[in-house]
């Protein structure tokens, strides 16, 4: 007898979704654990995990559970007989094998050298970065572990796969369908959920083939047409693209970002007095307005390795330097970056042996002072004028935040988030600043283990942004090198900068003539200052709770407090899905 007829329906269906909802999940893992899949196939298992973890997403929206159906979504008990139907689909697909066999010619056995047993394991319960995730998961494996029996292992006896291929659109579709039974926030909130795990998912994949053979899946799926999931799809496509130019950036063959120094021409002097960038006007090729982000390699005055005839104390270039400037180069000027990123378009990069230096060349149309060079946010905060909307201000933090999630997303550090390198395309007359770009690559470099790391140029100033571990002039090699928490440190003294619309030191309460008479004493209490209960006091009063919250989460009150009570501690296994869930989507949940 259908159980959905028989007495008790309310438990008798929560208690049927729940066990169908698990059935799902572990077959969806014996799938994937599946012995014999060509490697060349492998990327397919990125879809499936997509899947899975979409199915994970809505069974937590809808309140899905083993034994209270009291706690069940209104989606879930009006429509309680589509989804069980649903859920049963779903269970046929992955692991009838007879069905597999007949429709998608793959044919999927039981290994004989395994016994039939239960399979349940930590890593199939941990494999999922999001940890409400891994508690439902968790409950799902244990209780198919209890109820059912399956293989230990399967393996693959023939496998196509363009066949597999249409398995997992057609389990997309079914997964998809789902998501109708939510409401419309909720679904919001779901493709937050699947953009976090996709995230995580592209950190561990770093093979140029695997990932462009992604990207070819990805543009096939048949949901990307539907409300709602065009956006995300296309956002997941282009990060997967720009991964991919990434990694491929040391392939010998990749376009030479190199200029000729002689294209350049009317270069106007640097525009460093403002605020300690080094930014110059130039036109190239007698007809293109462009502008100039400098890189010097060390200071003119402090050598630090004789020249040949070793009469004179000269500047060196580390020889590791060129390769990652024309890297750099090449990705900034990567047509498939996901608009997300806001930063501008390089069109090249320009050796300026004269004077030591590289120069990141842009084409992108800034928002430019008097003088002509690029306004900054710093050159708004310091003119002390009057500061626009909190909503505005939000509005900044939230793109300039997302800004830097995207970059880390491809393992690339930025090194220097601060008002200084946060430029805008456009304002209004007299109008408030708006849609910023990120800037201020220079010393930009790969997340891999085994890149070097560089000592920057000292300036007191910019340690106020950097964390008190890599302040001054301290080794950062080896274990004590850079990492996104560091750049995530220093984003939550910009958006603290932000919401006050204060330069950093005028936050803190100090007068600072010029950046020659900031005091060390001064750089080194930044930190203190701004997580004391004065500083958390002055911020939550101009910007409230919720913007509060995610600026305490970067800075880190009590460098070795447990992620769960708010902070990003620096030993954070996920900092990518912390970054997102405590800081990007706490900043977008802020009503304006």
């Amino acid at each position: 007898m259908d159980p959905l007829s028989l007495g008790g329906v309310g438990l008798a269906v929560a208690s049927l979704s729940f066990e169908l909802f698990s059935a799902c999940i572990k077959c969806s893992s014996c799938s994937k654990h599946a012995r014999n899949m060509p490697k060349t196939a492998r990327y397919l298992l990125v879809r499936l995990r997509m899947e899975k973890e979409k199915l994970l997403g809505w069974a937590i929206l809808a309140n899905l559970s083993e034994d209270d159906e009291r706690r069940a979504g209104a989606g879930l008990r009006l429509n309680q007989h589509t989804i069980v139907e649903t859920l049963q689909q779903i269970q046929l697909l992955l692991l009838d094998f007879s069905r597999l066999e007949k429709r998608y010619s793959l044919e999927l056995v039981a290994d004989p050298t395994e016994q039939y047993q239960g399979t349940f394991t930590n890593s199939d319960a941990t494999e999922s970065v999001q940890p409400e995730f891994t508690v439902l998961q968790k409950k799902a494996l244990g209780f198919t572990e209890r109820t059912r029996k399956y293989p230990k292992r399967l393996k693959w006896a023939t496998f196509d796969k363009a066949k597999f291929e249409d398995l997992l659109s057609a389990l997309g579709v079914l997964n998809d369908n789902m998501m109708a039974f939510l409401e419309s926030h909720e679904r919001a909130r779901h493709i937050r959920m699947q953009e976090a795990t996709f995230m995580q998912v592209l950190q561990v994949n770093n093979r140029v083939n695997d990932l462009l053979k992604l990207v070819d899946s990805l543009q096939r799926l048949p949901q990307r047409h539907k409300p709602g999931m065009g956006d995300f799809e296309e956002r997941v496509i282009r990060l997967t693209q720009f991964k991919t130019t990434s990694l491929a950036l040391d392939n010998p063959l990749a376009q030479d970002p190199w200029l000729e120094a002689k294209r350049l021409s009317h270069l106007t002097q640097e525009n460093a007095e403002v605020d300690g960038c080094y930014r110059s006007l130039a036109v190239l090729d007698g007809h293109e307005s462009v502008w100039i982000e400098w890189r010097y390699y060390a200071d003119s005055n402090s050598g630090s390795e004789y020249s040949d005839s070793e009469s004179e104390m000269l500047p060196s270039c580390p020889p590791f330097l060129p390769v990652r400037i024309s890297r750099l180069a090449l990705l900034l000027g990567n047509g498939q970056k996901p608009q997300e990123f806001l930063v501008p378009h390089c069109v090249g990069c320009v050796h300026d042996a004269q004077f030591r230096r590289f120069g990141f060349v842009f084409q992108t149309p800034v928002v430019t002072t008097e003088t002509g060079h690029p306004r900054t946010l710093f050159g708004f905060l310091a003119a002390s004028e009057t500061p626009p909307s909190m909503s505005n201000r939000i509005r900044i933090a939230r793109k300039v935040a997302t800004a830097l999630w995207y970059l880390h997303a491809t393992d690339w550090l930025h090194k220097g988030p601060r008002s200084e390198n946060v430029l805008f395309v456009q304002s209004d007359r007299g109008g408030p600043p708006h849609d910023p770009l990120l800037c201020g690559f220079d010393y930009s470099r790969p997340a891999a283990v085994g890149e070097e790391t560089e000592r920057p140029l000292e300036n007191l100033l910019h340690d106020m942004y950097r964390h008190p571990d890599i302040q001054f002039d301290v080794p950062r090699e080896g274990r004590g090198g850079f990492t996104k928490y560091y750049d995530m440190y220093s984003l939550g003294v910009l958006l603290y900068e932000i919401a006050m619309w204060k330069p950093i030191y005028k936050c803190l309460g100090v007068h600072i003539p010029d950046p020659e008479s900031i005091k060390t004493t001064i750089v080194k209490n930044v930190r203190d200052v701004l997580t004391s209960p004065w500083g958390v006091g002055k911020l939550r009063a101009e910007a409230g709770d919720i913007f509060t919250d995610a600026v305490m989460t970067c800075l880190d009150r009590g460098q070795l407090q447990d992620i769960t009570q708010g902070g990003l501690a620096q030993s954070d296994p996920n900092p990518q899905f912390h970054f997102g869930e405590k800081v990007v989507r706490r900043l977008e949940s802020i009503v304006i």
